[in-house]
Order: structure tokens, then C-alpha cells, then sequence
């Protein structure tokens, strides 16, 4: 019986999993969740015209969608 090895597997675990886990995904998870809070919330957001956003059955702007962000 072969065995596999890593190598042949053309598998991609970002974070992995079972025994594989990554040990710094809650840390990844932490740092992106707050830089995303401070550029969120530290910066004034203003649309700029192009298309108005449609809904459904998922949010897109077909022509593009365009914003101005400054400081506060």
C-alpha cells in the first residue's frame, strides 16, 4: 500500500484543520476584525456617484461603485 505525502496532495488549508489547525488563526481573525473597526470608524465615508447599489439577490453595483474617503 502507498502512502501519500504531503507533497502530492493538492489540497489548500488556509487555516487547516483537525490536527492541522493554524495556532494563529484567532490572532489573524483579532487584527483584521480591528483594523477594520479603526478604518471603518476613523474616516469619513462619501459616495461619489456612478451606480446605486442593488440588493438583490446580492449587493453589487453593476457600473461600479465610487467612494471618497478622508479623515475626520
Amino acid at each position: 500500500m502507498k502512502e501519500k505525502s504531503l507533497e502530492s496532495q493538492n489540497s489548500c488549508f488556509v487555516f487547516g484543520g483537525g490536527t492541522r489547525l493554524c495556532p494563529g488563526k484567532e490572532l489573524g481573525i483579532v487584527e483584521i476584525s480591528s483594523f477594520l473597526h479603526y478604518f471603518v470608524t476613523r474616516y469619513r465615508w462619501e459616495e461619489m456617484g456612478g451606480d446605486k447599489l442593488m440588493v438583490f439577490p446580492r449587493v453589487f453595483a453593476p457600473k461600479g461603485f465610487h467612494l471618497r474617503i478622508s479623515p475626520y
